[in-house]
């Protein structure tokens, strides 16, 4: 069931929102008060999508590789621990 102003009201509202965001544009409407009526009044949200991969996996295929990729150690950078 359509309400009979239905269109008049959608079209008022996509107007006011239109007519924000030229303000907001020209500096006439701080944007603060511009994002809180949008979130809060035109429907926008805060997204942010972040997608991360890696090629690093557990189970190397050649464990010779990752240990030649190992820095060289030398013996004298350790000191023995004794239990006292």
């Amino acid at each position: 069931m359509k309400l009979p102003f239905m269109d008049t009201i959608k079209k008022a509202k996509d107007f006011i929102c239109n007519y924000d965001a030229i303000l907001a544009q020209s500096n006439k409407l701080n944007a603060a008060i511009y994002c809180f009526r949008s979130k809060n009044m035109y429907g926008m949200k805060d997204v942010q999508e972040i997608k991360a991969s890696s090629d690093f996996t557990t189970d190397p295929q050649n464990p010779e590789e990752v240990v030649a990729a190992l820095p060289d150690v030398d013996e004298k950078d350790f000191i023995e621990i004794k239990d006292e």
